[in-house]
């Protein structure tokens, strides 16, 4: 959110502010890197361009677009994970670990195999699976050798065969009101499935026109020869977009500490539209 906010706010504050500003993004960019949270940081990146494109900055646009790139090029979790992504779960490529015994290769074409592996809690060292300190001790036949490969795809995984088929049964048992919050566990990882499944069509449909209600409020906020609330407004708006973006795989409306500041922010911009 800062990274985002600071894009288009950078713009149209006094030099002393732009320096801390710069700082601030800086080390906010450090952390989103650190984290290896993939889809954040496409977010990140989608919202902190498309700031500077409401803001008219095209050189800028081009200048981040280099420096994202040199990013991703840079040897990381980030950039191994991204890799990941695509060459495991949208091309199913990588090596994948082969049952070594008959009784593994039966139990591998089970639905949940890691469930019926017993060696699946044994050590690095001492596990039947794991010929190297590169290959995780708990895999089982069909994953990825790899350890970076498998975070990634049992990530995917996770969401595609568990949570979001979770979310489907419960919207079509009840389509208009769902089965209540909080009814699909801790973790949906799609908040949008999320909405369907706990609140169904009503609720979601509510959630989504105060999306848009406050983006159209926003929208307007740009037309004003304030600077400040100018700028302060494009930012508002690639915020929501990253947000929504976000909200594709992460719920991040139903994280408190992240979903809080949210609002926060974007009420402080649709207050600007009461200033003189």
């Amino acid at each position: 959110m800062a990274l985002v906010l600071i894009s288009a706010l950078f713009f149209a504050v006094n030099k002393k502010i732009k320096i801390f500003s710069l700082g601030l993004g800086v080390l906010s960019l450090w952390v989103l890197i650190m984290t290896a949270a993939r889809l954040s940081f496409v977010a990140a990146v989608l919202g902190i361009l498309t700031g500077l494109l409401l803001v008219k900055k095209y050189k800028f646009i081009l200048l981040m677009t280099l420096f994202f790139t040199l990013v991703l090029i840079y040897p990381s979790q980030l950039r191994d994970r991204l890799i990941s992504t695509v060459t495991v779960n949208l091309f199913g490529q990588g090596q994948r670990y082969e049952g070594q015994t008959e009784d593994q290769k039966l139990r591998s074409k089970l639905n949940i195999p890691t469930l019926a592996i017993k060696t699946s809690s044994q050590s690095a060292e001492t596990s039947t699976f794991a010929t190297s300190s590169a290959t995780a001790s708990d895999i089982t036949p069909g994953e990825p050798t790899d350890t970076t490969q498998l975070g990634v795809y049992r990530s995917f995984a996770i969401r595609l065969n568990l949570e979001w088929p979770a979310a489907i049964r419960a919207f079509l048992k009840n389509p208009f009101l769902g089965t209540g919050y909080s009814s699909l566990g801790l973790a949906t990882d799609n908040d949008f499935l999320r909405s369907l499944g706990e609140v169904g069509i009503l609720g979601s449909s509510a959630f989504i026109l105060i999306l848009i209600e406050a983006t159209r409020r926003v929208f307007k906020n740009l037309q004003t020869n304030d600077k400040f609330i100018k700028y302060f407004s494009a930012g508002s708006l690639a915020l929501i977009m990253a947000f929504v973006v976000n909200a594709l795989f992460i719920d991040v409306f139903e994280a408190s500490k992240v979903a809080s500041i949210f609002w926060m922010l974007l009420g402080a911009n649709l207050a600007t539209r009461n200033f003189k």
